[in-house]
Order: C-alpha cells, then sequence, then structure tokens
C-alpha cells in the first residue's frame, strides 16, 4: 500500500484518495454506497464478491472483461474494459464519472443474484435433473 501512496503524492491526488486497508465486513455497505463507481481492473477473476457489493449498493463498475463479469455487468450497471489495458481503463473511468446513473435501478437489478434468489435457481434445477433421471 506504501508505493500506492506514494503514487497518489507524486501525481498529485493525495488529498483526494484515501488509502483504509481493510475494513470490518459490516461497513463495507458504508464505504461502497460512499464511492461515485467500483473499480474492479483484474487480469483474473471468477464472480468477485465485490461486484455483487458494488450492484447490491447501486454504484456502477469499471471492470475488466474477465471470468464471469461480463456475464453479470451490463450497459446499465458499468463498463468493461479489456484486462491490462490502462488507457482503455482511464477512458472508462471517465466515461463512467461523467455517465448519469440510476443508482436505484442498479441495485434492484443486483437482486437477481441475492443468495437467497440464487439458491432458489439452483434448487430447481436439481430438482429438474432428479426428476428427469426418475422419469427414466
Amino acid at each position: 500500500m506504501k508505493s500506492l501512496q506514494r503514487l497518489a503524492v507524486r501525481l498529485g491526488v493525495s488529498s483526494r484518495v484515501r488509502f483504509r486497508g481493510e475494513v470490518p465486513h459490516t461497513v463495507v455497505g458504508e464505504y461502497m454506497r460512499a464511492a461515485d463507481l467500483v473499480l474492479i481492473a483484474s487480469h483474473m477473476e471468477g464472480n468477485p464478491t465485490v461486484l455483487f457489493e458494488a450492484l447490491g449498493s447501486g454504484r456502477p463498475v469499471v471492470a475488466s472483461r474477465v471470468g464471469g463479469i461480463p456475464d453479470i455487468v451490463t450497459d446499465d450497471l458499468g463498463i468493461l474494459t479489456e484486462p491490462g489495458d490502462p488507457a482503455q481503463l482511464s477512458m472508462a473511468v471517465q466515461e463512467a464519472i461523467n455517465r448519469p446513473w440510476d443508482a436505484v435501478g442498479i441495485a434492484r437489478t443486483a437482486d437477481r443474484w441475492a443468495w437467497p434468489r440464487l439458491a432458489s435457481d439452483v434448487l430447481a434445477v436439481y430438482r429438474r435433473v432428479v426428476t428427469e433421471e426418475a422419469r427414466r
């Protein structure tokens, strides 16, 4: 984290950037709601929890087009970029900051990935498979 703090000083943004490190899970929502957007600049991912936390908090994301992220992030939820392309990432952040977002709509859309709904969907698939097998 020290190298990032030095970079912020060198870039002249240290008065606008806070490096909090690890925070208790109970305050993650507060941090998300205080953000204008959430950046997920991964090179490899599955379906990162921070993506669902951001969307559930009504925050748009700028995220790398890796893993399961493109299956989740649509144009109304954020902007996708190619991994490892800092210029494209920078342009996407600028676009996201200047675009009007529907925080309520983002949070409402994120409900489809809430655990109870996902668990219900998985259970329905299992029931269908078991029923089809029983018929054979």
